[in-house]
């Protein structure tokens, strides 16, 4: 449909013609002309009309040229701020100094300051209260015309957050959202209005608002909320059949359309165990890993791909992906190929650690200066179960891939440890322990940054704890957990593999990186957080214990010997030489060697003893001393 010809005429004039600045322009003089008539009424006027006019032509010229040299002609008037309110005032208070400056050096003496002030404060507050006054005609203009339809929706959190994404709400109909009122559990704000919005109660009565106001939607709008009063909030919400959502600030959202998803997520695990993820500035790595070639053992895997994708941003000249499972090595690959930005060069291997020819050829072709190695069996009930297999895998391996790196000059070698190595009491950390002391006593031989980073739980890794949870639960239980009282660290994926990249660029060599997992986490507490994160009451979902399995510990620990020291990043502590016994002499290499070579020949002539064999290695060198393990993050 066209438009018809005198509203393009007129749409024509609007467009050169700046009407905002033209009411400004009779703003400012009338504001003038009142205040001279409420101090000296028309025959005051009538007497000095022409003195007053140069007065009216001075105070235009001042008041609008300090105006403009402020900015306010780049106020969008419907968006004004109080931050663009307190500048109009300044604008009006310096314009009046230099107003009464003006009149004493052109000696128009016609004014007193009695003028001089009301006309002050008349200006301020017409063309202050224009701008206010057309942003409030928009916002009920755009409320109108969202009417009735949105649905009704609470915010819990009457903070910052929270009042930005009132005003949101408010002034975009697209998000088709109407807004009941706030919940939020301070008592100073209860019965109060915030914004034109008010707050109804505590969170102790959300059920009663959700129900008695129809709430079709809930948006959680605080960025810190503890675990206990989110799982809360979900357990009444879900009672209620309202799904919750978490507000996104606007320096955290994507505005890509006029959608309400630019704005909110799903709750998730890590909130509920209050579990952020930390940032690390990984920016002076692009200098030392910019040309390199990388490669990446276990590349299929929750870390492997993890670490894949983040050095895609870190502009290696290659990155050499390695994994035993075909399948796996073939999913990340065509992930990163559609990541990829630039022309680096990825290059998928399928190949296994235990074969020392099939290490050997392909170190010698594609020649890598960096390796992680994160390939290790880690389920700890089938470590268990296989100990001779998990043996040749991640001690045969590591030894392999350690011998080889030291022979063709990698510059770098990370191995990714676990939290399990710590005091081992089964075979997975038995066998990590020792491949830290491999790591170590390579390093020492060589003088190159070959070196470890432990760390515990990994959220939602494949193979872990929750998935298997989340299984348990759609199915309607029960949920087995082997005691109440088990505690594991946990950190985020992202986090983890940033915090490896981190080490790999801050280690010397030898050293054992740890990195900061937080307080530990019980896991009785993830599994009521999952019940309650999809949709089920805790009530009916019951929880079994069914008692610690072979090789698992109550609570695992990640420092050995409590003298960890501080480095440049404050997320990983560090143990140089791995251990203090190499550096009072008591970790001799040729020993390790001699054991770890009589322990992969146990393991390869399946030896019942390998089991026996790998604890005693590893437990030899994992006495805690010192400090109690429980204090060594504080003391460090």
């Amino acid at each position: 449909m066209t438009s018809l010809p005198h509203r393009n005429w007129l749409r024509r004039i609007h467009d050169r013609v700046d009407f905002r600045s033209i009411l400004d322009v009779l703003l400012v003089g009338g504001s003038f002309w009142i205040a001279v008539f409420l101090s000296g009424g028309l025959y005051f006027i009538e007497r000095y009309s022409v003195p007053l006019f140069a007065c009216c032509g001075l105070t235009l010229f001042f008041r609008l040229g300090v105006l403009y040299a402020m900015g306010a002609n780049h106020i969008i008037w419907r968006y004004i701020t109080a931050q663009d309110a307190f500048r109009l005032v300044m604008a009006m208070v310096f314009s009046t100094i230099l107003i009464s400056a003006g009149f004493y050096f052109v000696r128009l003496q016609v004014l007193g300051p009695t003028i001089l002030i009301l006309d002050l404060l008349v200006s301020t507050y017409l063309v202050t209260g224009s701008r206010l006054l057309w942003r409030a005609w928009h916002e009920y203009r755009k409320r109108m015309t969202s009417g009735e339809g949105g649905r009704k929706t609470i915010i819990y959190g009457a903070g910052t957050h929270g009042v930005q994404l009132a005003h949101r709400i408010k002034t975009d109909p697209h998000l088709s959202l109407r807004l009941i009122g706030f919940v939020d559990d301070d008592p100073r704000k209860q019965g109060k209005s915030i914004g034109g919005v008010r707050v109804l109660g505590t969170r102790e009565h959300l059920r009663d608002f959700l129900i008695g106001y129809q709430v079709k939607a809930l948006v959680i709008a605080i960025a810190d909320l503890e675990g206990p009063a989110l799982r809360d909030v979900l357990q009444q919400c879900h009672r209620c059949g309202v799904r919750p959502k978490m507000y996104l600030s606007f320096g955290s959202a994507t505005i890509t359309d006029k959608s309400e998803w630019e704005l909110l997520r799903d709750v998730q695990l890590r909130d509920l165990l209050k579990r952020s993820r930390k940032k690390i500035d990984l920016i002076p790595l692009q200098e030392e890993l910019a040309g390199k070639r990388v490669m990446i053992t276990g590349g299929g895997g929750s870390i492997g791909g993890e670490l894949a994708r983040q050095l895609l941003g870190l502009n290696p000249s290659e990155v050499i992906v390695l994994d035993h499972s075909e399948y796996s090595l073939y999913q990340i690959t065509e992930e990163l190929l559609g990541l990829r930005s630039t022309n680096l060069l990825i290059t998928p291997v399928l190949a296994d650690l235990k074969d020392i020819a099939s290490v050997k050829l392909v170190m010698n072709k594609y020649r890598p200066q960096v390796v992680f190695h994160a390939a290790a069996y880690k389920h700890v009930h089938l470590v268990e179960a296989n100990p001779q297999a998990s043996v040749l895998n991640n001690v045969l391996g590591t030894k392999n891939l350690l011998d080889v790196c030291a022979d063709t000059d990698v510059e770098t070698f990370v191995l990714i440890s676990t939290d399990k190595a710590v005091n081992p009491v089964g075979i997975m950390g038995a066998t990590k322990r020792v491949c830290e002391l491999m790591t170590s006593t390579v390093a020492k031989r060589t003088g190159k940054r070959y070196c470890t980073v432990r760390f515990g739980n990994v959220l939602l890794s494949s193979g872990s704890l929750v998935p298997l949870l989340k299984k348990q639960i759609r199915n309607g239980g029960p949920v087995t957990i082997t005691h109440k009282d088990m505690t594991r660290y946990f950190m985020l994926l992202p986090e983890a593999a940033s915090l490896v990249l981190k080490a790999s660029s801050i280690s010397a060599p030898g050293d054992l990186n740890i990195l900061k997992m937080g307080e530990p986490i019980k896991i009785v507490d993830i599994a009521t957080s999952l019940i309650t994160l999809l949709g089920k009451n805790p009530d009916e979902v019951p929880i079994i214990y069914t008692g610690a399995r072979p090789g698992e510990k109550l609570a695992e620990e990640l420092y050995l010997c409590g003298d960890e020291l501080k480095t440049v990043c404050e997320e990983i502590l560090v143990l140089p030489n791995g251990d203090l016994e190499a550096n009072k002499g008591a970790l001799d290499p040729r020993n390790v060697n001699r054991r770890i070579e009589k322990l992969v020949k146990m393991a390869q002539e399946g030896s019942p003893e390998t089991a026996r064999e790998v604890l005693e290695l590893a437990q030899e060198h994992s006495r805690v001393r010192g400090r109690p393990v429980a204090n060594n993050l504080e003391a460090a």
